[in-house]
């Protein structure tokens, strides 16, 4: 398993990384958790296996 964690200050620029990566791993990874926390900035960890 393999961990991808994005942070920023606007929640939809985080929203655009988080697009972007999952666009460029489609079909490579299988995504096992999403976690989402907002406290001054937003960040988010994608808990992911490689297929």
């Amino acid at each position: 398993m393999q961990v991808k964690i994005f942070r920023s200050l606007s929640h939809s620029r985080v929203e655009e990384q988080i697009n972007a990566f999952l666009k460029e791993m489609e079909g490579k990874i299988e995504v096992v958790d999403i976690q989402w926390k907002a406290f001054l900035e937003h960040y988010v960890m994608i808990l992911y296996k490689l297929e």
